[in-house]
């Protein structure tokens, strides 16, 4: 029986391996692991963020181009890590909108972030040039004290939502969000 187990458990993880191949890009590699390269992921997400900034030129107001908000009821698979106090432990969404700095490589349009401080994750959607599509990353252990790592999503898992290979924007009025008043005050 416990033989049975053990090679049941090996075809498992021969299946899941293969699958796994398959989320890694075809060809080339996500925006995102051009941006990190073999460097640590910077802890916390303000680190990341002005990292990500640092790249890329203000506009003319002098706004950051990473648009940041807060999502504390919102469709992710990390919808629930804020329970019960969504409010207090919302997501951060950050998406680069700005153009980049001489010798950097284009971030505009192509890099989204969402992380939840609770669930310690950071979801990555990034573009990847050489396979002409967005790839899905996550970051796990992403908290003070521990070595986060990069990893390919399930793509698969990542598209039953996002079924257009591609960030999800929602149709305004963005109510999830603190355009809505009623969140924002909450928040």
């Amino acid at each position: 029986m416990i033989a049975t187990l053990l090679t049941f458990a090996g075809v498992i993880a021969d299946v899941e391996a293969e699958v796994a191949s398959t989320d890694l890009p075809p060809v080339g590699h996500s925006r995102f692991d051009e941006l990190i390269g073999d460097a640590p992921v910077p802890y916390p997400f303000s680190r990341l963020v002005a990292r990500i900034n640092a790249q890329m030129l203000t506009d003319a107001g002098g706004l950051l181009p990473m648009k940041v908000t807060l999502i504390p009821l919102g469709r992710s698979l990390q919808r629930e890590a804020g329970a019960p106090d969504y409010f207090r432990f919302p997501r951060v969404v950050a998406a680069a909108d700005g153009d980049n700095k001489a010798g950097y490589a284009p971030l505009k349009d192509r890099l989204f972030l969402g992380f939840h401080e609770k669930g310690e994750v950071v979801e990555v959607i990034s573009y990847n040039d050489a396979a002409g599509r967005f790839e899905f990353q996550v970051v796990r252990d992403y908290r003070a004290g521990a070595k986060p790592s990069v990893f390919y999503a399930r793509r698969s898992l990542c598209l039953a939502c996002h079924q257009n290979a591609a960030p999800i924007f929602a149709r305004p009025l963005w109510d999830e969000t603190p355009a809505n008043p009623g969140v924002a005050a909450k928040l």
